[in-house]
């Protein structure tokens, strides 16, 4: 008595229940997903978390553009070594991405918060926390509600909001937009305001990770992004946040533009009034006007910020002109050695050949019957069971669980990552039967 496990009702109300339909809880589900992502080799080596898409799969924006583990990792249904030695397996031999962008990569962010977490006192504040810029935050619970509620009038952010609320998940890169936006941006809100509604509502939310993502994105912590870079919410086609520029992600989280032409889906508020009644959408009256400016809020929040800074220094804080007034784009992706190894571009000589950096090529070929054998291995080693028979590029696999459910996501259903560059259709069987 006393231990019992909540009922949902008891933490979310009726119209505020995150549905989780998408990803399905378990080691099983955590297995298959894995399996599916490893399963195509090509795109664990070539994965660099700056060039996934932050609006989903092409087709299904429902879908992560990323392997979807982290909420398996986070309630322990696979282990990280598991995870580690998988993507290990499919690197062997062949030419692939480093960390920090690899997946690789990504669980190595995981460790060092997970290091900041335990050792930095104060880790989930603003006071007391040496990782934490002192800012003079607004409070302003009319903001906070529209950007929780997916309101704001800036179809992007509100999209994935809504994703979030009903789903439970979010993209990278999304996290990074709807957090800029809430924060240093365009709304000027705290930054644990924020933390908290993706505690309550993220499948994966972390405690050490929340935060430190939070501090990270805020600009308040002395490992952030340079304060004054800051995202634009109606992201274009060289945006960093690479969002697709067709609006099916839109459309499916925020259905009052369903027929919003594709020219103004990120910024209705511009399409003529004709346009606006042929899509059943007014601005002010079916969908929200912008709550802010964010040329305007975006001027008043670099001063801002800049300003709390010269006080905590004791002088001026420079700010690099391209980046103040005058500014009129966001620089593009993130350029990554990887990426610059693939067009042929100079490496460091620390990245260069025979060390499985970018430049090493391997001896395997894409689609040989030598590719999937390292992830074959690996599935026998972890106490489940791989057919290493491998596939040519294009063959389609009729691989399914043992138990015959119909699957949403993963080997046998038709969805989750593919490869553009030819890989394996699937390598690896995963025997999950009781």
């Amino acid at each position: 008595e006393g231990f019992e496990v909540p009922d949902i009702t008891e933490l979310y109300g009726e119209d505020d229940r995150p549905t989780g339909s998408a990803m399905h809880g378990g080691e099983r589900e955590a297995l298959w997903r894995l399996a599916a992502s490893c399963a195509d080799v090509a795109y664990v080596c070539e994965f660099e978390k700056p060039k996934t898409g932050s609006t989903g799969q092409k087709g299904k924006p429902w879908e992560p553009s990323t392997t979807g583990l982290s909420p398996y990792l986070k309630f322990g249904c696979i282990s990280v070594r598991t995870a580690w030695h998988a993507f290990a397996a499919c690197y062997e031999g062949r030419q692939h991405a480093q960390p920090p962008q690899s997946l690789h990569g990504q669980l190595l962010f995981r460790e060092m918060f997970y290091v900041l977490g335990s050792s930095v006192p104060n880790w989930d504040k603003a006071e007391g926390n040496s990782m934490c810029k002192q800012i003079p935050w607004g409070e302003d619970k009319q903001l906070l509600d529209a950007w929780i509620e997916g309101r704001t009038g800036y179809p992007f952010i509100d999209a994935l909001m809504r994703q979030l609320r009903t789903t439970g998940w979010m993209h990278h890169l999304g996290r990074h937009a709807v957090a800029c936006f809430l924060t240093r941006g365009d709304l000027w809100q705290h930054w644990t305001a924020g933390r908290d509604i993706f505690d309550k509502y993220l499948l994966d939310s972390d405690w050490a990770l929340n935060n430190g993502n939070w501090l990270w994105l805020a600009g308040v912590a002395p490992f952030s992004a340079p304060y004054f870079r800051i995202y634009d919410p109606c992201p274009g086609a060289k945006s960093s946040l690479n969002a697709e520029q067709s609006g099916e992600f839109v459309r499916h989280f925020v259905p009052e533009l369903k027929a919003m032409p594709d020219k103004y889906i990120y910024t209705p508020w511009k399409a003529p009034m004709q346009v606006q009644q042929l899509a059943r959408c007014v601005i002010g009256k079916d969908y929200p006007s912008p709550i802010v400016d964010h040329k305007v809020a975006r001027e008043q929040n670099l001063a801002k910020f800049k300003a709390a800074l010269e006080r905590r220094l004791g002088g001026a804080a420079a700010l690099p002109g391209k980046f103040g007034a005058g500014s009129k784009q966001d620089p593009g992706p993130m350029q990554t050695l990887y990426a610059s190894a693939e067009k042929g571009a100079d490496v460091p000589s620390k990245v260069g050949k025979g060390d499985n950096f970018p430049g090493h090529r391997s001896t395997a070929t894409k689609g040989s019957k030598s590719e999937g054998k390292g992830i074959g291995r690996f599935f026998k080693l972890a106490g489940t069971t791989a057919d290493e028979a491998t596939t040519e590029t294009g063959a389609s696999s009729d691989v399914q669980p043992s138990t015959q459910r119909k699957r949403r996501w993963g080997p046998g259903s038709g969805k989750g990552p593919t490869s553009s560059g030819g890989g394996l259709s699937c390598p690896v069987q995963v025997d999950l039967s009781d």
